[in-house]
């Protein structure tokens, strides 16, 4: 398997909005995304059959219903629903235009709901974006994975050409071709069991699934540099 990372780390800017999301549910009962009708002021007490709540007193369990049950009657479905469309109906990674233009675009609607001081603040960072990845079988057949997900009929935002492939962050430039195994997640245990069963990963290319168990990414390629001195190809 041949594994062509050829990843460049750039400057990049994003931007992070300081106001907090609470923020948006607790002054903005007449913006678009809350309901225009506001809350009674004294919410009905819970049901005397409504299940306990575990680490609650009986009393601040009425509390803490009542309180959930007027946060719930703030709330627009449907006007959650098209926002949370606008801003996925894009990639917005880190550093791209559209990241900006998200930030814009929310402090606009914050400050139309009436909040005050929303503030984008500008960070200069180190990000990662590649030029070009490429990862390719080459025997006993020869084969090329697109490294995107199948689109899928549910989810129109998959089949999105603007949706790049899969790439390690901060992955060395390079060109490594090398028998290729499967690790399964990726931790020290299984490479473990690959040597007791006679498998040398030193060397390899291997391929890690996401996680069962969980484990983080960074660690799957850290670990398998480790073990193979070479990089790590997953389904991250």
């Amino acid at each position: 398997m041949r594994a062509r990372p050829a990843a460049t780390a750039t400057a990049a800017l994003f931007a992070a909005l300081v106001p907090a999301l609470l923020h948006v549910a607790d002054r903005a009962l007449a913006g678009p995304m809350m309901a225009a009708a506001p809350a009674a002021a004294n919410p009905a007490p819970p049901s005397p059959t409504s299940p306990p709540i575990r680490g609650f007193t009986a009393e601040a369990a009425a509390r803490e219903s009542a309180l959930e049950a007027r946060l719930r009657s703030l709330t627009d479905r449907e006007s959650i629903r098209r926002w949370h469309q606008y801003l996925t109906a894009e990639p917005h990674v880190a550093g791209s235009p559209r990241n900006l233009h998200l930030a814009e675009w929310m402090a606009e609607q914050w400050r139309a709901q009436g909040i005050e001081d929303v503030v984008i603040r500008r960070y200069d960072v180190l990000s990662s974006a590649p030029k070009s990845v490429r990862v390719e079988m080459v025997a006993p057949e020869r084969y090329v994975p697109t490294l995107r997900e199948d689109p899928i009929h549910e989810d129109p935002t998959s089949a999105n050409p603007a949706v790049s492939g899969g790439w390690l962050s901060f992955s060395a430039s390079g060109d490594v071709t090398a028998p290729a195994i499967y690790a399964n997640s990726g931790n020290p245990a299984d490479y473990d069991l690959l040597r007791r069963n006679g498998i040398d990963p030193k060397g390899k290319v291997v391929i890690v699934r996401y996680s069962n168990p969980y484990s983080y990414r960074g660690f799957k390629a850290l670990t398998a540099q480790r073990a193979t001195k070479m990089r790590v190809q997953g389904d991250a």
